[in-house]
This record gives C-alpha cells, sequence and structure tokens, in this order.
C-alpha cells in the first residue's frame, strides 16, 4: 500500500509538474511586458516569463518575430502595459511584413544594465528563442563610471555565473563591491543550488507566483471588481509636476548625469558587456537605440562640455559596431516626457514612430 501510494504521488507530481506552463493563461505571465511588482520581489520570476514566450511561439507556430530588450524606458514605465512601445509597433510590423501573426515581445525590465542584456541574451539562448531580430536600448548613465555602484549586472548574476564563468569571474569585483557575496561554504552553496536551480525546474513552485495572481484577478472578476491597472506611477507630463525641480538635483541623478570623461576601453564593465553583445549578435539583424534626456530639465547637466563630449565618444563607439545605431538625444520633444528621462503614453507612441523607421527587417 505505502508503494502505491508513493506512486501515485510521483505520477501526481509529474503530471502537475507537465501540465502547470498550460494551466497558466500567458496574460497572466506576460501582457506586453513582464510584470514588474513580481520580478521586482523574484528575479526568477522572469524565467517563467521567458518559458512562457517559448511556449506561446512554438503552440501558435510563431515564425516571424522580434525580441526588445532594454531598461526602464523600453519597459515603458511609469505607464501601463497597454501603453509600451512593442504595442504601438506590432500592428504597423504586420503590415509591413505581411504576416498578421508577427509578434514584438517585450523583455526589457527596469534597472537592467548593459550586463544583464547580455545574459538575457544567453538566457535565450539557452531556451532556443531568436534574437535574430533585435531591438536594445541603453542610455548616457550606463557608460557613467561607477563608483562603486549600481552594479555592473544589476538583476543576473546569478545567472552570469551559471552561463559564462569567465565573465561572471572579471566583473565579480565589482559586484562584491555593491555587497554582493557569492556562495562560499557548504551550506551556502547547497542552499543558492536549491534555490536557484532544484525548486525553480518544478513547474508548480516556478509558477507559484503568477498562480497566486491568477486566484487573485479570478476572484475579482468573479465579485465584479476592476483588476489594478498596472502602471509603475504617475503619467502626467513632467511640467505638471512640481517635485521633479527637487528631484533632478538628488545625488541619483546627478551620478547618472556625470560630466567626467567616460572610459570608453573594456575596462569600463558596461564596455566590456557591450562587447559581448555585439560579438553576439553578429551577422543578425539589430537595432541600439540610446534612449534621450529631456533636454528643459536636465539642462544644467546636458549643456556642460563634458556632457557632450562623453555623448560623442558614445556616439563614436556605438556607431562604429555593425548594428543600427540610433541616438535618440535631443529627437524626442520635452512635452512628451514625463520625467526626466521616462515618457507619457503618446511619448511612447511617439518613440515607437521613430524606432520603426529604424526597426531591422
Amino acid at each position: 500500500m505505502r508503494t502505491r501510494t508513493i506512486l501515485y504521488t510521483v505520477i501526481f507530481l509529474v503530471v502537475l509538474h507537465a501540465a502547470f506552463p498550460y494551466f497558466i493563461p500567458i496574460d497572466i505571465v506576460y501582457h506586453n511586458r513582464s510584470d514588474y511588482q513580481l520580478g521586482l520581489n523574484n528575479i526568477k520570476d522572469l524565467d517563467v516569463t521567458l518559458e512562457k514566450i517559448k511556449l506561446e511561439i512554438r503552440q501558435k507556430q510563431i515564425k516571424n518575430y522580434g525580441i526588445i530588450l532594454g531598461d526602464s524606458v523600453f519597459y515603458g514605465s511609469p505607464g501601463n502595459s497597454d501603453q509600451v512601445v512593442n504595442v504601438f509597433m506590432e500592428g504597423e510590423l504586420r503590415k509591413a511584413t505581411g504576416d498578421p501573426n508577427y509578434r514584438l515581445f517585450n523583455l526589457a525590465f527596469p534597472a537592467m544594465q548593459n550586463g544583464d542584456l547580455y545574459v538575457m541574451l544567453l538566457k535565450l539562448d539557452r531556451l532556443g528563442i531568436s534574437t535574430d531580430h533585435l531591438i536594445l536600448n541603453t542610455r548616457y548613465s550606463s557608460f557613467v563610471p561607477r563608483t562603486p555602484g549600481p552594479r555592473a549586472v544589476f538583476w543576473f548574476y546569478d545567472d552570469l555565473r551559471k552561463l559564462d564563468r569567465s565573465s561572471y569571474d572579471h566583473v565579480l569585483p565589482q559586484l562584491m563591491a555593491n555587497g554582493i557575496k557569492p556562495p562560499s561554504t557548504f551550506y551556502e552553496v547547497t542552499k543558492n543550488w536549491l534555490n536557484q536551480d532544484v525548486l525553480p525546474s518544478f513547474n508548480p513552485y516556478a509558477y507559484r507566483d503568477y498562480f497566486r495572481k491568477m486566484l487573485k484577478n479570478f476572484a475579482l472578476t468573479t465579485l465584479n471588481l476592476p483588476i489594478p491597472d498596472d502602471a509603475l506611477g504617475d503619467i502626467r507630463p513632467y511640467y505638471e509636476k512640481d517635485y521633479l525641480e527637487e528631484y533632478i538635483h538628488m545625488d541619483e541623478v546627478k551620478d547618472s548625469y556625470n560630466d567626467q570623461p567616460f572610459d570608453m576601453t573594456s575596462s569600463n564593465y558596461d564596455i566590456y558587456f557591450m562587447d559581448k553583445i555585439m560579438e553576439h549578435q553578429k551577422n543578425k539583424k539589430t537595432l541600439l537605440v540610446l534612449t534621450g534626456a529631456n533636454q528643459t530639465l536636465l539642462n544644467s547637466y546636458i549643456d556642460k562640455p563634458g556632457y557632450k563630449a562623453n555623448l560623442a565618444s558614445i556616439d563614436r563607439y556605438l556607431g562604429s559596431k555593425p548594428v543600427e545605431y540610433l541616438n535618440l538625444e535631443g529627437v524626442i520633444p520635452d512635452t512628451y516626457f514625463t520625467d526626466h528621462t521616462h515618457l507619457i503614453p503618446d511619448g511612447y507612441s511617439k518613440l515607437s514612430e521613430i524606432v520603426l523607421q529604424h526597426y531591422p527587417k
């Protein structure tokens, strides 16, 4: 009897593991972008997003698609998931390609650094998701000297250790200077292995946050209550926000627009990872977008000779790479900005129009 019970339990768990990804609707996991609140609390939830997109591509036999990687700008902050660039772009791309099923999957996520973008490419490779058509966004602050922060790989340093050990070892001193302590004792190594590899490999555990979200949304719908909007913040234009004038003088912003001369060699971790990205994308169709600053709000920073010289250095560096390069500094009118760097919904529509003109066909 005990043997039979164990057998039935094992069979149940195997079936549950296999069925769980099909049980959770894709809109719960990915609705035009990843779920920020879930990813913020558990970055492993983004792995579920990738798995779900892989399943979507396979189930619907999607042959033509593109990928967006980037930070909070291409994520669409602070608007909701129906106000992001890929939403505005997909319809036009379906017309341009003649494929009514064309998809543009947005895998950008706030605070991603160049190191995170590189790791995302490796994660996509592992899942067999093509990056033959890729949009990347980076920004001026991505190349600012790190003293010592932020982390050069903000989210995915554990994945980097597994997927590219030499790059992990290269950036480890900078990560450790920012409080990241790699597992060293037997207990730490075992705990890390369980949390990073073993438990997430069991789908009911990996999908647990999305399962809770699905139940919550079901309960709200049943009670005829609205599902909360997934906007990240205030989407009003910047000129309606009196607090921004104080905010742009905080150290966080000052550091982001540092005008000290940039080191544009591989000694700069961001150049190191950007070179890795360029090598990965060799012979692929890639659009690299440098997002711009609000020229009015940040005038005291961007008008400095050092800032202009650094921007020219970025232009020379990225412009020399075998990709389509688009510098948006000063291109989008300031009236479309919601703060110093992000856009209002109409601004993201405007951004999509510009990006579409350069999208790698």
